[in-house]
């Protein structure tokens, strides 16, 4: 599995809820670091490991296990709420909103950026 940076970007932000602008980019080392201090690499098949601690597994059946117990699910008008209270929507491949008025943009093929508008 090659992590991706936008995807690494949504998970540091539903994970750390930052209160400021953050950064994303693939390394050459295939490890992601973003400039809120968090990096993410490959753990076992499946599985991402980011420095503050938390593991994401994706399940082969498209589900996301947090190692924190963070759960979701795909609402009716198709926004992935969690159990933090935190609401995420895919927008098309390049972008994600929150609902906190925060999005997740790809800034090219190996960087992400995140913000409030």
């Amino acid at each position: 599995m090659t992590l991706n940076a936008l995807e690494v970007a949504v998970y540091v932000f539903l994970t750390t809820q930052p209160g400021q602008a953050f950064d994303c980019a693939a390394t050459e080392t295939e490890e992601i670091f973003c400039t809120n201090g968090i990096r993410a690499g490959e753990g076992r098949p499946g599985m991402i490991e980011m420095s503050n601690g938390v593991s994401i597994e994706k399940t082969r059946d498209g589900q996301l296990r947090f190692s924190t117990g963070l759960t979701g699910y795909r609402n009716a008008i198709g926004w992935i709420e969690f159990s933090s209270g935190m609401s995420v929507r895919r927008m098309n491949p390049g972008l994600y909103k929150f609902n906190n008025g925060y999005s997740c943009s790809a800034e090219g093929p190996a960087a992400a950026h995140c913000s409030r508008p």
